[in-house]
């Protein structure tokens, strides 16, 4: 691990910095880490990613989305040290579109030695990424919103001089380089082994650059304990602001008790591990594959923690902007309380509730009041400012309330579908936010899609503008592709948006013991008859048919005087239902290829211990390649007393008597091989092989299906009379015709309390500022429902009692809480979900 028997140097406290609680707080207090409800929303733009460790699970309701079109990227830069005399490298990670956005982002300083270790693959065996790997997947699945990852090289372990170009040299290069908020509560750091004594050397010589600090395995075997059993107050108190996320292998590396110890000092001091414990695994190692995994747990809680940072400054705008539409020139003005030191301030602007941040200015540092042009951007209804003033010790964030810019000329409608559960069921409210600048009504229309965006549906058109679109989902297929679209027109210019996809999944009744007779066709497509109101169901005989020319393959169901009830539906993913016909949907399992079912291709007559395994396989000849092709056809071996066929001499082979044939089953008839005997005992053993050939629909002869014979060397030949069975499923052609019965189905008798806990949609939503919740419970119970804003802070509790069992209605009442994104929880003893909803004035 390049352990080094010196001791580092304790000179790194007095070298690097000295450390100060800030000025604006009393000394021996803590600063919150607590945000104005007055700012509610994501800081950084993304696609409200919930940043909070009480209420983590709530990003699970948000809908998956795509990576965007400019991937992330590390690039490897240089920086000339006068602390070190000597020119430094540093990786650095830029976010997803850094190129073509206009925010600001955390940092997270990752430590281990060379300045490849974070971005080389094959650092050991055990790795299957980098962490870029890591990175994308966080922020793929929403655990993270964008953020730098900033990877230098230092030497192992690292000297004096590189601990003072962090901190004096690269942390002011990166924020003056790139797109960072420049202060501590927006940078974390991290590390893997000697990494991780890094990141307790700093924190021990320079807390307040940091606001999260991470390690896995860190050797603090050769940190100086005393800098911690020595601590000043200055410095408890700057490491009581700090997050710390320390992991520990549990086979190699002998730095869980080194770890322990070290923490069994911050202990006394009230400092503790924000982890629920050192060891990463029972079965972790110091390698790279666990420092991959102890970074994919602690990049969303410095996520969390770095986008959580307080309004230390009470900054506040002054300019009441939503008090009437603006347009021109409009002097903006704000406030906030005095401080001493360097500050940067920065002022934003987003037409779009957030989701882009443009920055305005120039502005001085000690700026109070801008003038600011909305001529030069879009008109809008969804406007808000954000301010930041950031310094290396002081950060504060305001946010305003809406308000609408108008300008002369027609400006495009304002449209937005609002954050949805991605499972959908039952009667919900679809949130979204229509609006137009110059007040003109708006036309809408709402549109679904059970394919991923395909081919689309108009639901509903020129309904009322309420921010809640009523959709029963029950009356609509299930499927895991739904997507939601609409559209608003001014009677000039069109908006549309679009998001999902979401999955629905309702009840479904479906009818047992029903045959479905295949009248011919050879296809092993799975059927299921469901039905969503079994009172509809018309009762009759039904006929399936398939077309597969002339676009793609899709199922007809005609009634019994031959009337086509559905004239063409592709759903045969075995998820996604068909149409509606009649009071019922057919589920359609088809199988897009031949493929070969494993656990029905064996000997089905004889106990031989030898195993057939059957693929395809290719065969690869001097100047050409034969291409395996996987016919429809079901196959046997059937072994003989003697010499009953003659195998082909293709791929190199001869011509050999075989003492068996392969018979087509599905057609009933002989096929023809290639036979490799490896043994040449004229028999069927171990390590032979076959490569059957066949004719298909066209008659032309085709390579298909290989069997490879394995087994122990000495398992039991076959015998005569032995058959090894080939299963294939195979796909609906248009040879495939069905029947069934559809036989009236009586609706069950209701229950008399509901069989499943349910939180539906509050209505209505978005809301101003009242809203209803309702739930239902299956059996008498406490319920508790709660109100939190996207910091995980508690709102409201507006229900916390014992209720019977049924439907639940609760009203909240939202006056003195600024516009935003909340979330409502229900909770029970024995059940718990999570919803979100917009206040928006």
């Amino acid at each position: 691990m390049g352990h080094s028997n010196s001791r580092p140097s304790n000179r790194i406290v007095a070298l690097v910095c000295s450390i100060a609680p800030d000025s604006n707080t009393p000394a021996g207090s803590l600063v919150q880490s607590s945000v104005s409800t007055q700012g509610n929303d994501s800081y950084f733009r993304q696609t409200e990613v919930v940043r909070m460790s009480r209420l983590s699970f709530l990003v699970l309701l948000l809908p998956a989305a795509l990576l965007s079109a400019q991937p992330s990227r590390i690039e490897l830069h240089s920086l000339f040290s006068t602390e070190t005399g000597t020119t430094m490298q540093y990786n650095i990670l830029l976010p997803h579109d850094y190129d073509g956005a206009t925010d600001r982002y955390p940092v997270v300083y990752l430590f281990r030695g060379a300045v490849d270790e974070w971005a080389d693959p094959m650092e050991d065996a055990s790795r299957r990424g980098t962490i870029k790997t890591v990175y994308d997947s966080l922020y793929a699945r929403k655990k993270i919103g964008r953020m730098i990852l900033v990877m230098p090289g230092l030497s192992a372990p690292a000297t004096d001089p590189e601990y003072r170009f962090v901190v004096n040299e690269l942390i002011p290069a990166v924020d003056s380089l790139y797109r960072t908020v420049p202060s501590r509560w927006h940078r974390a750091m991290d590390g893997f082994s000697l990494g991780g004594l890094i990141v307790t050397n700093l924190l021990a010589g320079a807390p307040q650059f940091f606001c999260s600090a991470g390690s896995y395995d860190g050797t603090l075997s050769l940190f100086n304990n005393a800098l911690f059993q020595n601590a000043s107050p200055p410095l408890v108190y700057a490491l009581h602001q700090i997050q710390l996320l320390y992991h520990t292998a549990s086979v190699g590396g002998n730095n869980n008790g080194n770890n322990v110890t070290t923490f069994g000092i911050l202990n006394g001091k009230g400092i503790f591990n924000a982890l629920p414990s050192f060891l990463l695994d029972p079965s972790s190692q110091h390698n790279w594959y666990y420092a991959d995994l102890h970074m994919s747990i602690t990049l969303p809680l410095h996520w969390q923690k770095m986008t959580g940072a307080p309004n230390m400054l009470n900054a506040a705008f002054t300019t009441d902007l939503p008090a009437q539409k603006r347009s021109g020139t409009v002097p903006v003005q704000w406030s906030r309380l005095p401080y001493a030191g360097p500050l940067r301030t920065m002022l934003f602007a987003s037409s779009d509730m957030g989701n882009e941040w443009h920055r305005l200015g120039p502005l001085a540092d000690t700026a109070a009041s801008f003038q600011w042009n909305t001529a030069a951007g879009p008109d809008g209804t969804l406007y808000r400012l954000r301010l930041l003033i950031a310094g290396d010790t002081v950060f504060c964030r305001f946010e305003s309330p809406f308000f609408t810019v108008d300008n002369p000329g027609n400006g495009a409608p304002d449209l937005v579908l609002l954050p949805m559960p991605p499972a959908l069921t039952g009667y919900i409210a679809v949130p979204y936010i229509a609006g137009d600048a110059e007040g003109d009504p708006l036309q809408l229309t709402f549109d679904l899609s059970f394919n991923g965006g395909t081919t689309w549906q108009r639901i509903d058109a020129g309904f009322v503008n309420t921010g809640g679109f009523i959709l029963n989902t029950a009356a609509y297929p299930n499927n895991n592709a739904t997507m939601v679209r609409m559209s608003a027109h001014d009677g000039t210019v069109r908006t549309e948006a679009a998001a999902g996809p979401y999955s629905l999944s309702n009840t479904r009744h479906r009818f047992t013991g029903l045959p479905f007779v295949h009248l011919s066709g050879n296809s092993d497509a799975e059927f299921a008859l469901l039905s969503a109101d079994p009172s509809s169901v018309i009762a009759g005989t039904y006929t399936i048919t398939v077309r597969d020319s002339g676009g793609p393959k899709r199922y007809l169901v005609q009634n019994a005087l031959g009337q086509y009830l559905v004239g063409g539906a592709t759903e045969m993913d075995g998820v996604t239902e068909g149409p509606l016909f009649n009071g019922m949907r057919l589920l359609v399992k088809d199988h897009p290829q031949p493929t070969v079912r494993h656990d029905s291709t064996r000997w089905r007559i004889g106990t031989s211990p030898l195993e057939g395994f059957t693929s395809l396989v290719d065969v690869y000849l001097e100047n050409d390649t034969v291409k395996a092709v996987p016919l429809p056809y079901d196959y046997e071996i059937r072994l003989a007393a003697g010499i009953v066929d003659t195998s082909l001499g293709l791929f190199g082979t001869t011509p050999q008597p075989l003492p068996f044939t392969v018979w087509n089953t599905t057609l009933d008839r002989k096929a023809k091989c290639v036979f490799v005997e490896i043994d040449m005992n004229g028999s069927v053993s171990r390590n032979d092989e076959l490569f059957i050939i066949d004719a298909d629909t066209a008659g032309t002869q085709r390579l298909t299906w290989h069997v490879q014979f394995t087994g122990i060397e000495s398992a039991a030949a076959p015998i005569p009379g032995d058959r090894f069975g080939i299963r294939i499923l195979k796909p609906l052609t248009r040879n495939d015709m069905y029947t069934f019965d559809a036989a009236p189905m009586s609706a069950p008798d209701p229950p008399s309390v509901p069989g499943t806990y349910a939180l539906e949609q509050n209505y209505p939503n978005p809301f101003n500022p009242s809203t209803t919740f309702r739930f239902t419970l299956p059996v008498r119970e406490k319920a508790e429902v709660t109100v939190f804003d996207l910091l995980g802070r508690i709102v409201a509790v507006p229900l916390n009692e014992f209720r019977p069992a049924g439907v639940t209605t609760v009203s909240w009442n939202a006056a003195g809480h600024a516009s935003g994104v909340y979330y409502y929880r229900l909770r029970t003893p024995s059940f718990t979900s999570v919803r979100p909803m917009l206040l928006l004035r």
